[in-house]
């Protein structure tokens, strides 16, 4: 028996490593690196709040006591929503280390191991993550607003810590089982040249739906209070189908509450208790075949539906550049991007992140009633500046992840060649890939909701403010996207974040409010794209101005020796 168990504890723990290993982090204890910012991120609040909330709490306690439950209410649903956002959040981060690739099958399946103690050693490592993550989102929030809280309580401290950290617990175990269910069952229904396509829809659906959340916060509290009244269970049957609101029912039957909410809490349990037998069961029955696919599958996926054919974000980057060197540059990102697993799930999170920033301004005066200004110009011209600005950022990014090194033997044979037009072809890969499909697929919400004239004006200035972005993060940048080793910038994050937060509230809602103030006049509305349009080519002039002042080359990140020798007959001058 001791070999099974020592085999099982290793392979556990060797599993549980490769939760975390990731181009995105530095090696060295990153699981630790990444759990460490998770908490501290979810800290936060778990510190501030209860510092503000006491005082708060204890004047409502002496003028009206029986409302003060009441107005905790947002206090514990905020950090029950925060908890399943991270979990959702930091799941996905690591989730295509959660399942079997062919490292794990070429190494694991020769070895003398039975499958079920392969299996077992990775629901439990499956299980320390939830655990992990679902214990660094509730203990902190427990202790601190869990005792601030119990002071003001009927249950006291006894029972509300241990009901603040059952609720957010639970909460984030519900997302992350959750997650794991619904992938499940896409594997076992969906076609294998589907499967790719639906998770990442899943994973986005995911990614929007959980902050989204935090959103309607407010409208869930107003659906709890309301189904306290007669007859009002018609008026709150949406409030059935909000995990968050039942948590927070979950949190107050626990405290103590003598309100009748615990017909809410009844999904919060019951779910628990189908989710968690139900999503590890469909992991171990599916293993096999995740191991088989994984064995036949690729890294990257073929795009296209034939010979000759390639995606038309390809094609429209290829169309954006007249150099043969830069259009292949740009040929290339879009496909490697569209094709690589790991690229399009970080993307993915960009994207949701996005769309949840964009319907903020779309359903924040939907949420407080006034459905008239929800279609107004300062509601919609910003979706499209915020879902660009998160995506460029993103694939910026991604750009620097590499997703084939030792394939770059072909760009380092044409560095003789003029390194402007590589990075030429990266800015019209990258707006091909993060500006124009934004342009295109906003176009039936611009013409419902703002007529043809507006449409095509803040069409032209989101394309051309779009290109003006990927021109200013992409200065300095002299690699060919996906080729280079990568090295996680940590210390420039650390100073640039101030920079882009600035950034993205001046492109997205200083640009859209100048727009909106300038849209009623074609004429100044057309100078606004001229002038944004003529920022673009400056930048792109001082940039290739830049390129040959200094002479630079491409740079893949590798020693001398490493560099292939070429001939540089084009850069032969007759003397």
């Amino acid at each position: 028996m001791k070999e099974p168990t020592s085999q099982l504890e290793t392979l556990a723990r060797a599993t549980f490593a490769g939760f975390f290993e990731s181009e995105l982090i530095q090696p060295g204890l990153p699981q630790v690196r990444l759990i460490i910012f998770a908490i501290l991120v979810l800290m936060f609040p778990a510190t501030q709040i209860p510092m503000r909330a006491a005082q708060a709490y204890d004047a409502i306690g002496r003028m009206r006591p029986e409302m003060l439950d009441l107005l905790m209410w947002p206090h514990k649903l905020l950090f029950i929503t925060m908890a399943m956002v991270g979990t959702s959040v930091i799941s996905l981060m690591v989730w295509d280390n959660v399942f079997p690739d062919r490292r794990d099958a070429f190494i694991i399946g020769p070895l003398p191991i039975r499958t079920r103690t392969v299996v077992a050693a990775r629901l439990l490592a499956l299980g320390a993550l939830m655990g992990l993550i679902a214990l660094g989102s509730a203990l902190p929030s427990a202790l601190f607003y869990g005792f601030v809280a119990g002071v003001f309580s009927p249950g006291g401290i006894i029972r509300t810590i241990p009901a603040h950290f059952i609720a957010t617990i639970g909460a984030s175990m519900f997302a992350f089982l959750l997650l794991l269910t619904l992938q499940g069952v896409l594997i076992n229904l969906m076609p294998g040249r589907w499967l790719q396509r639906a998770v990442i829809v899943l994973q986005f659906i995911f990614v929007v739906a959980s902050l989204e959340a935090l959103l309607f916060m407010y409208p869930m509290i107003d659906g709890l209070e309301k189904s306290m009244a007669a007859g009002a269970g018609t008026r709150t049957a949406w409030m059935s189908w909000a995990p968050p609101a039942w948590f927070l029912a979950l949190y107050e039957v626990i405290a103590g509450t003598s309100r009748p909410i615990g017909r809410f809490a009844i999904p919060a349990a019951a779910g628990l208790a189908i989710l968690l037998p139900l999503a590890f069961g469909l992991y171990a029955f599916t293993y096999q075949r995740l191991t088989r696919r994984a064995v036949e599958a690729r890294d990257t996926e073929r795009i296209g539906g034939g010979v000759g054919r390639e995606p038309i974000a390809a094609r429209a980057g290829a169309l954006m550049t007249q150099a043969g060197i830069a259009a292949s540059v740009a040929r290339f990102a879009a496909v490697t991007l569209l094709r690589s697993r790991k690229h399009r799930l970080l993307l993915t999170i960009f994207a949701g992140v996005g769309t949840t920033a964009a319907a903020m301004s779309v359903l924040v005066p939907f949420s407080r009633g006034r459905l008239a200004s929800m279609f107004g110009a300062d509601a919609i011209l910003p979706v499209g500046f915020v879902l660009i600005f998160f995506l460029v950022a993103g694939v910026r990014m991604l750009f620097a992840i590499p997703a084939e090194p030792p394939a770059n033997w072909v760009f380092k044979l044409s560095d003789a060649e003029d390194a402007r037009l590589h990075v030429r072809g990266a800015v019209a890969g990258l707006v091909s890939i993060a500006v124009l499909p934004v342009v295109v697929l906003l176009l039936p919400l611009h013409l419902w909701t703002q007529g043809p004239r507006v449409t095509m004006i803040h069409s032209l200035l989101l394309f051309s403010a779009g290109f003006l972005l990927a021109e200013i993060v992409l200065y300095g940048f002299r690699r060919v996207p996906f080729t280079s080793a990568y090295s996680p910038p940590a210390t420039r994050a650390r100073v640039m974040w101030p920079i882009w937060v600035i950034g993205f509230l001046q492109f997205s809602f200083g640009l859209s409010a100048l727009e909106a103030y300038l849209i009623d006049g074609t004429v100044p509305a057309l100078a606004l794209v001229g002038v944004v349009a003529a920022a673009a080519l400056a930048m792109r002039l001082a940039r290739e101005w830049d390129f040959r002042l200094a002479e630079r080359m491409l740079s893949f990140d590798e020693g001398e020796e490493d560099r292939p020798v070429t001939l540089e007959l084009g850069q032969v001058r007759a003397k």
